[in-house]
């Protein structure tokens, strides 16, 4: 009789305890949380947003993840109050899809973490749905980002004294705001389909339709490449409009004599 503690002998597929809803632990490996499903990825941003685990901590991704319909997301850390984010975040060329922002007057909507500092991001794609500020981070400094997507929104909102190479804003900008700051992130080989207030030579903008067309051909996931089939980016020409992660999907090739892209 009186309350009872669940004992959380089962989670669901998600990662949710079937009983009461408690997210299931993540588990710890070579110094990165591994994060199977959805419910580990919400217990990791929990802990961290609660000071129970340090703000090094590193997370990385261990299979494609789908946010259930009734999980909101609140972004992993906060911009004032000292709970930057200082971590690894490792991909591990999968990707979050169905994210959804928390109503809760905590997340501002920043995306998958509030403030990266001093840290990496690398591999990773991100599919918000909803109204975003923006998809990765509110501000990226002084970390190095590379080989990552955003669909849905804006990449990220300010990015300062770091790196951003091979990466793709499917949705937006890269940089949702021009804050007056000389210390610009440096963009390298970076394709946008709005074109952010910051200009770069790093930033390719896909402002029209014929632009545009470069993401559905195969064009854009060759040249994430640096121009060759190898490497990490791939896409199944015909079926998919935009690059993803070739671990999963299908070689570009590149034909120089006709200046076409294929899949072979």
């Amino acid at each position: 009789y009186g309350d009872t503690v669940c004992s959380h002998e089962h989670y669901n597929a998600d990662g949710f305890c079937e009983a009461c809803g408690a997210y299931q632990e993540a588990g710890t490996w070579q110094g990165y949380y591994e994060i199977y499903n959805a419910g580990q990825l919400f217990w990791f941003a929990k802990q961290f947003n609660d000071g129970k685990i340090l703000n090094t901590s590193n997370l990385k991704l261990m299979k494609d993840i789908k946010i259930p319909d009734g999980y909101d997301w609140t972004s992993i850390g906060a911009i004032a109050d000292g709970k930057s984010f200082r971590g690894t975040i490792e991909g591990n060329y999968h990707v979050i899809s169905g994210l959804r922002p928390a109503k809760d007057g905590e997340s501002f909507k920043w995306g998958l973490v509030a403030w990266i500092r001093h840290g990496s991001v690398q591999n990773i794609g991100l599919v918000l749905e909803g109204n975003w500020t923006c998809g990765l981070c509110r501000n990226a400094y002084a970390i190095n980002i590379q080989n990552c997507f955003v669909v849905g929104t804006d990449f990220s909102d300010s990015c300062s004294n770091g790196t951003v190479t091979n990466c793709l804003a499917v949705s937006g900008k890269l940089e949702g705001n021009k804050y007056p700051n000389d210390n610009r992130a440096t963009f390298t080989n970076c394709y946008e389909t709005t074109k952010s207030d910051y200009s770069s030579l790093g930033i390719t903008t896909l402002d029209n339709e014929e632009k545009l067309k470069k993401l559905k051909s195969g064009e854009i996931a060759y040249k994430l490449n640096g121009d060759r089939s190898d490497g990490t980016w791939g896409q199944v020409i015909g079926t998919e409009d935009y690059p993803h992660f070739r671990k999963y999907r299908k070689t570009v090739y590149y034909d120089s004599a006709t200046q076409t892209y294929s899949k072979k």
